[in-house]
Order: structure tokens, then sequence, then C-alpha cells
């Protein structure tokens, strides 16, 4: 009810074509309402449909990706990848930290962990470790290219004392950052907007 008005103005709005596309997703709400075990979702399901009834280029395949990976995660899910998105803003929801999760859900951090690893299955997360070692492999290369430069000058310089010795640079210190980090993905960032950040 509180969706409904917004809803209905949202669907004057839509092609013929569109609200076809909307009836097929509303049936895969509605069915999903039906058979959740856990009724706090329903909230997520209504608002999903209610964001979906203002896109202009409606994408049946994505919406149902999108339902259908809402269906497949539990309420303790949606907090932890809240909890990993960037942007909340936990001054409103003062409830959703670590330890809070922990105790509501009464779990310790080797489940978290577990938790956090489906949402990386899922698509939600993603492991910063690969771009962060590609970082680390441009250093590496930048370092050794000023050794060999030295190196060079200081050949040069052995055969003819006039030329100018070009010091290498002892104080940039290889400090290797690549680690196992997961932070929300595109996916995720586009699917928390969709179904979960209007929600108060």
């Amino acid at each position: 009810m509180k969706h409904q008005e917004e809803i209905n103005q949202n669907l004057i709005a839509q092609t013929s074509e569109n609200k076809a596309k909307l009836d097929e997703i509303l049936s895969i709400a509605l069915e999903q309402i039906a058979n959740t075990h856990q009724q706090e979702k329903i909230e997520y399901i209504v608002n999903g449909y209610s964001e979906l009834t203002k896109v202009v280029n409606i994408n049946f395949d994505m919406a149902h990706l999108y339902f259908d990976t809402l269906n497949r995660l539990t309420l303790l899910d949606i907090s932890c990848l809240k909890l990993s998105y960037s942007t909340w803003d936990l001054t409103k929801d003062n409830t959703l930290t670590y330890d809070n999760i922990l105790d509501e859900f009464d779990i310790n951090y080797e489940q978290y962990t577990a938790v956090r690893n489906n949402l990386e299955r899922y698509g939600l997360l993603q492991n910063q470790y690969e771009k962060m070692v590609k970082k680390d492999m441009e250093s590496i290369n930048k370092s050794v290219n000023e050794v060999i430069t030295s190196l060079n000058a200081t050949q040069s310089a052995i055969k003819d004392p006039k030329k100018k010795i070009n010091p290498i640079k002892m104080n940039n210190k290889l400090k290797p950052k690549a680690r196992d980090k997961l932070i929300v993905s595109g996916f995720g960032r586009e699917f928390i907007e969709f179904f979960i950040k209007n929600i108060e």
C-alpha cells in the first residue's frame, strides 16, 4: 500500500511493451512474496518492483537476475552486503556494525566470512586482490627500470668520468599492497540501489 500510488503513477508513463514486461516481473515478485520464509524480505521485493517501474528501457533478463539474486539471499546476507557498501548512511542505521551483525544473527567470525564468500560467489562482492597485484607489478617495474637506468649511467661514468651518475632512489621502498579484500562489485552496487537503498 505504501508504494501503490507511486507504482500506479509510474505505470501510467510506461509503454505497452514495458507494461507487459512489468506484468511478467510482477508475477515473479508475487511468487517470491508467497514463498519467502523471511517476511522482512517482502519490503525489499516490493521496493525493487517499485524502482523497476521507473525504468525507461526495461531489460527483462536483468530484472529477472536481480529478483533471482534477491530470492537467494537471507536477511543475514543483506545485512553483510549493506555493511560492505561504502556509502551506506550509518547515521540512519546505527545498528549496522560488524559486532551488531554478529550479535543479531548469533554468528561467529568464521560464519560471517562464509557469508561474505557466498556474496562473492553471487557476484555482489569482488576481491580487490588482482587489481592490487597489478598496481604492485607496475611499482616493481618502475623501480627496476630506475635501477637499470642508474646502472647504465654508472657503467658509462666508469668509461667516461665526465659523465654524471644518476643515483638510485633508495627512498622508494617497495611495499606490496595486494591482499584479499572483498568490496561491493558493480553488480552489487546496482543491486543495493535497486532493492535496498531507499528503504529507511
